[in-house]
């Protein structure tokens, strides 16, 4: 919308006789006047502003570029919102196997196809870092419908309706764990030259130091009980209760649940032994000595 009002202001601003040019008394008049010409110009240059500006959202971002340009946050600002972690496994291991050179490949694949995913559940790409990527919702977008925590297994069924390709072109398939968070932040445009939107506070700490607990509660993905017992899980998912935690460098614990597919056979097989760890019983394939 704001596309083609621009243009009618160009248009204007031009003196374009817009009727004659595009409904002419006859084709031989739309040929052999400046008519062509100026028709011609005008395509051109909505061609060109509509690919730039299709280029400039799909490397910032829709609501980026509307804030920078608007100044939205010139003034630092508290918003309300959800950030999802999603880090790649063993990324120091598949370096060091790949090369650095065949290694980006496999992080420009992998980057390029859990993208469709994200947008498809409104979620935006805050930044990449190294092999990790942080995707955030406004609070009340990434919580209705559990539309956040939906998005992780959306991607996961992304890359695994890649698998094929991944094993023929890397030899592996992307294995990745996540965890989801939400409350109050701080936000505000930084920088000079380069300017971008950035996003402080202790949500985003919080959630970095829940990702790596994936790890030691043998799961996947983390959520916040926070995020829990304010959104309706669908039907075709389990959380388990992992407890609370007095996470590296925070003061207040956190109550953190395990989230997974009702249809995950391995997830399933990761609750037993948890279990069976927390009763303190012999885990199955323990001999006696």
């Amino acid at each position: 919308m704001m596309l083609f009002f621009f243009i009618m202001l160009l248009v204007i601003w031009l003196n374009v006789d817009t009727y004659e040019t595009i409904f002419p008394h006859s084709l031989y008049d739309f040929f052999a006047t400046r008519k062509l010409f100026e028709f011609l110009a005008i395509a051109l240059a909505v061609s060109l502003f509509s690919n730039f500006m299709d280029e400039l959202h799909r490397k910032l971002g829709r609501d980026a570029i509307y804030n920078l340009v608007l100044g939205k946050y010139h003034q630092v600002k508290q918003e309300e919102r959800l950030f999802l972690f999603i880090d790649l496994n063993d990324s120091t291991d598949i370096a060091e196997e790949m090369g650095e050179l065949e290694y980006s490949h496999f992080l420009q694949d992998y980057f390029y196809d859990i993208s469709e995913p994200i947008a498809r559940y409104f979620g935006r790409v805050y930044q990449y870092v190294g092999d990790e990527v942080v995707v955030t919702w406004p609070l009340q977008k990434g919580l209705r419908y559990a539309v956040a925590v939906r998005c992780y297994f959306a991607v996961q069924k992304q890359i695994r309706r890649y698998s094929a390709y991944y094993e023929k072109r890397y030899g592996r398939i992307p294995a990745f764990k996540a965890a989801l968070h939400g409350g109050t932040v701080v936000v505000s445009e930084v920088g000079k030259y380069k300017s971008e939107i950035a996003y402080h506070g202790d949500v985003l700490n919080t959630t970095a130091r829940m990702l790596g607990k994936c790890h030691e509660l043998a799961s996947d993905l983390l959520v916040s009980n926070w995020v829990i017992g304010q959104t309706t899980m669908p039907a075709y998912l389990k959380t388990d209760d992992m407890g609370v935690f007095q996470l590296k460098g925070k003061q207040q614990e956190i109550h953190i649940q395990s989230v997974y597919l009702q249809t995950d056979k391995q997830a399933k097989e990761k609750r037993r032994l948890r279990l069976f760890r927390k009763k303190g019983e012999k885990q199955p394939g323990q001999l006696n000595l």
